[in-house]
């Protein structure tokens, strides 16, 4: 019967479906980048300033997000996020020229960047110092729709074909053929692409991304008829956090951005390219190297899942330190297996 509390929850629920459907537009990049490939014909280097356009359009949201975020209704700005992020994810197998598709996934990364600054803000917004396990859920969340997401994806990509050197059908792509060396009948073979029907995979994430804004604007109407200002859940009586001194702020926030410099590097690029990677080079199918995506993702969703309780009995700093430490152990142990294979 508490209004306050119940206002937080609704809030809160409904910022998790958010992120699940931010993590599911995020996820599907990397299984479905070979078929954008098909799409705009273009090779793997000039390929991938999609993922580097996508990446200074999130940076731009971001920094956008973190201005208009005080100074606007907070519920409508996340739910105007999702909304542009779902309609400009649903466009991007539909754009033949590559110039016209980087645009659109400019806006995807600036709509996304937007909408994680403002639900990370919006999450400890609510709920203050107690924000900790919130925070974990939240992103654990994201992790859930990026491991939905190339499962997904999986059935609507175009089928990797091995042909015989010289056998390929002259209506293949020569441009995304890979030509490597079968190892099992000793000959060189030539993979080309299917038909690809990623768009439909795309029409889905529409509709999951673009779910998530009904509740913000359900939420708006509904608080501002109570005569509430429909920004958000109420905050008062919440304990909140000592104010920092200068020096020791500024000190946190490099040691922070330096942190997030090379973590997100290292989790956006892996996951974008692992498809990729598992198609070129393993000589792995399609639909394979989708579920080897969504296992990273799997993991990803239970370091999170172990963050909501881990939190509550460790400071942010012990973990923050573990985590790395496993972090490094782990690509220690990429680069071994990658000189040894």
């Amino acid at each position: 019967m508490d209004m306050s509390y119940r206002r937080r929850f609704i809030h809160t629920m409904s910022l998790l479906w958010a992120f699940v459907g931010l993590g599911w537009a995020t996820g599907q990049m990397g299984p479905s980048f070979p078929d954008l490939r098909i799409i705009v014909d273009q090779d793997l280097d000039t390929a991938s300033w999609l993922f580097t356009i996508a990446a200074i359009g999130y940076m731009v949201g971001s920094f956008l997000s973190g201005i208009l975020y005080d100074r606007f209704n907070k519920v409508l700005l996340i739910a105007f996020y999702a909304v542009v992020l779902s309609v400009f994810t649903g466009l991007v197998p539909w754009c033949q020229w590559f110039s016209v598709m980087m645009v659109v996934k400019f806006i995807c990364g600036l709509a996304a960047g937007g909408l994680d600054t403002g639900g990370n803000a919006d999450i400890i917004s609510i709920w203050g110092v107690k924000g900790g396990s919130y925070m974990q859920a939240l992103h654990f969340s994201f992790g859930i729709g990026g491991i939905a997401s190339p499962v997904a994806t999986e059935p609507f990509l175009a089928k990797t074909i091995c042909q015989a050197d010289g056998e390929q059908s002259s209506k293949a792509n020569k441009t995304l053929n890979e030509t490597f060396y079968n190892s099992t009948d000793k000959t060189i073979c030539v993979q080309t692409y299917g038909t690809s029907y990623v768009h439909f995979a795309y029409l889905i994430t529409f509709f999951v991304v673009l779910s998530s804004s009904v509740p913000f604007f359900i939420m708006n109407i509904k608080w501002t008829e109570n005569n509430q200002d429909g920004r958000g859940a109420d905050i008062n009586g919440l304990p909140r956090p000592n104010p920092l001194p200068i020096k020791q702020k500024l000190l946190i926030l490099a040691l922070l951005f330096l942190i997030f410099f090379t973590y997100c590097a290292v989790e956006d690029t892996f996951f974008g390219y692992l498809a990729t990677f598992c198609i070129n080079y393993l000589q792995w199918n399609s639909s394979i190297s989708s579920y080897a995506t969504s296992l990273f993702w799997t993991s990803y969703s239970i370091g999170r899942f172990s963050g909501i309780f881990l939190i509550k009995y460790f400071r942010p700093v012990q973990l923050l330190f573990a985590f790395l430490v496993l972090l490094i152990l782990s690509f220690v142990g990429f680069l071994t297996a990658s000189l040894v294979y």
